[in-house]
């Protein structure tokens, strides 16, 4: 796998004209195949973005900087510091969850992948799932922010949730879940950095999906145009066949270099 970046890296990226910036992007980085400075075109999500505000009306120069600490971002877009974040979770903003905090400060922009959320557990017991009602008794655990109204949050189980990533996976380890559930492209990064890929597997079956998305903050002065520009973009994109080009080059080259 690749090796992760830390700190802030700011690199201008210019899709118009203008040697300035109109246009400011934050990410956070070691998160291939969808957003890291080490990775082509800086991520998968990166380059759905950039291409999406280039092809989508009214194309701006913009910038793009990095920023490790995700727990920051919210902040960071909040004060105009930055005006488009991503890749984050989808919300239920539609529905139930229009009234959650997450909600009512950031609008979401179109879809920009889906991607499964799997189940990962050991391999020294047997672990049947083929529908929810197979996780009667069981003890799974979700990351902080890594979860979506498509995965679901109450069923027959009990549902922990952890702080991070690694978190949920040393306590499945440690006997204390049953099951990591978390997005398969995360939960195969941390079987590498964890160096549990002998000990640790993920269940086909998905046990549902989560969607990204870029978000701006609603008290941004141009967050609608912003909004606009990105989803008219996409669905350009979409239409003439560029979002399925990006999208299966990125997915071949991550899994490639997985089986390496």
């Amino acid at each position: 796998m690749r090796r992760l970046c830390a700190g802030v890296l700011v690199a201008m990226v210019s899709v118009g004209t203008s040697a300035v910036a109109d246009i400011s992007l934050l990410a956070a980085g070691g998160n291939a195949p969808f957003a890291d400075p080490e990775w082509p075109h800086r991520g998968l999500a990166t380059e759905l973005v950039e291409t999406a505000l280039k092809v989508g009306p009214d194309p701006l120069p913009h910038s793009l900087a990095w920023q490790q600490d995700v727990t920051r971002h919210p902040d960071i877009l909040t004060a105009s510091e930055a005006d488009i974040g991503y890749p984050w979770i989808g919300a239920d903003c539609d529905g139930a969850g229009a009234a959650t905090p997450v909600c009512r400060s950031f609008h979401f922009s179109d879809p920009i992948a889906e991607v499964a959320v799997l189940l990962f557990t050991t391999t020294e017991g047997e672990f049947d799932f083929r529908q929810i009602a197979d996780l009667e008794g069981r003890r799974l655990c979700r990351p902080a922010r890594h979860y979506s109204v498509r995965v679901p949050s109450s069923g027959p189980y009990e549902m922990r949730e952890a702080a991070s990533p690694a978190a949920c996976f040393s306590m499945l380890v440690a006997g204390d879940v049953d099951a990591v559930a978390i997005d398969e492209f995360l939960g195969v990064q941390q079987l590498f950095a964890l160096g549990l890929t002998e000990k640790v597997v993920p269940l086909p079956r998905p046990f549902g999906t989560q969607t990204l998305h870029a978000v701006i903050s609603r008290t941004h002065w141009r967050g609608t145009t912003h909004l606009y520009r990105i989803n008219a973009g996409l669905a350009r994109l979409r239409g003439n066949g560029g979002y399925a080009e990006i999208l299966d080059r990125h997915l071949t080259l991550y899994w490639d270099e997985i089986k390496r």
